[in-house]
């Protein structure tokens, strides 16, 4: 039997794809070795302790049956509903086994999905994650792949999960999700088995402006149609602190006088604080004037309180002169309106 377990192992071994459920034709016999080391154990002990102290011989086996048997049974319930989290604690446990076999088989997923159904903003995008199959049931809206496609286009979430972390699957999309902190991270047994991220709007043109205490934009699309242009800013909240801020773009022309404007919450009003890691973007339609002259027009930009006025500082970016729009207005970029067809 010792020869069968050895040589199957080391086999399986000398393949360069290894898998713990490859080695499941070793336990069965593994399992007649240990009952028969047991067994020798325990009746060397017996005779040993009968040797010893005659009147304890029966009272040590009716003590470590039922802990043996508590011990077990404590486990059992410690580890469920995930019973393949459990590593031999001899070896090191969950601690060791992570970094030494492949983990994860759905851990989490459940508790990942409730924290999803309880976020607002959920199904007004996909959500992306390696292994869509499972996670699909516990979420609201479509699931689909994380990989360079999916972060290419507009998406709520992103879920990296610890087995697809291991074998590095879509690793460049991975990585470009996990550039801003977790918002929610399910760790149990020691195991950080999945944390949930915002991958950034994707945006043409880069901005690298901030406001406030950690607000940085990133960057902005800018898309002009015959009545509207639609600006996309592409927002990533990188300190914990108060939402509610709204969002003024301001067209102003060349005379400094404004044109078109529009005025919205940053995050449409669904977050009364911002979480370290959050991303915003939604497009802004700016509805252009019929009679607007052909020139060259400014797009500006900036964030108010809506109940006291005040404008959040802008620390960084190109700043307007205050004398045209006020203090604290950051200037993005010119245009010529209107556009040919």
């Amino acid at each position: 039997m010792l020869l069968y377990v050895g040589i199957f192992t080391l086999a399986l071994s000398l393949l360069p794809k290894k898998f713990d459920r490859y080695l499941l034709p070793i336990f069965p016999t593994l399992a007649i070795l240990a009952a028969l080391g047991l067994h020798t154990g325990w009746a060397r002990l017996s005779a040993w302790l009968a040797h010893l102290k005659p009147a304890t011989a029966h009272v040590l086996p009716a003590l470590l049956t039922p802990l043996v048997a508590l011990y077990l049974g404590l486990t059992a319930l410690w580890y469920q509903p995930y019973y393949l989290a459990f590593f031999n604690p001899l070896l090191g446990g969950s601690a060791t086994g992570q970094y030494v076999l492949l983990v994860g088989w759905g851990e989490g997923m459940p508790e990942i999905g409730a924290w999803l159904q309880q976020r607002p903003d959920v199904a007004q995008s996909p959500v992306l994650t390696a292994d869509p199959r499972t996670l699909e049931a516990f979420v609201p809206g479509r699931v689909t792949y994380l990989n360079n496609a999916g972060i290419a286009q507009p998406a709520s979430y992103a879920v990296r999960y610890i087995r697809n972390t291991q074998r590095q699957e879509a690793w460049p999309a991975q990585q470009t999700v996990s550039q801003a902190p977790p918002l929610f991270t399910f760790e149990k047994y020691g195991i950080p088995y999945a944390t949930v991220h915002q991958p950034p709007p994707p945006f043409t043109t880069p901005v690298d402006a901030s406001f406030g205490d950690g607000l940085h934009l990133r960057g902005y699309s800018l898309a002009p149609l015959e009545t509207t242009l639609v600006l996309t800013p592409s927002w990533n909240v990188q300190t914990d602190q108060a939402g509610g801020w709204y969002l003024f773009v301001h067209l102003l022309a060349p005379d400094g006088q404004r044109v078109a404007q529009v005025d919205v919450p940053l995050d449409q009003g669904l977050f009364p604080t911002w979480q370290a890691g959050q991303q915003f973007g939604s497009p802004l339609p700016i509805g252009l004037p019929a009679d607007l002259p052909p020139a060259r027009y400014r797009i500006v930009l900036g964030l108010y309180d809506p109940a006291s006025g005040a404008r959040m500082p802008l620390r960084e970016g190109t700043p307007l002169d205050p004398a045209i729009n006020g203090a604290d207005v950051l200037d993005l970029t010119e245009i010529t309106l209107p556009t040919s067809k």
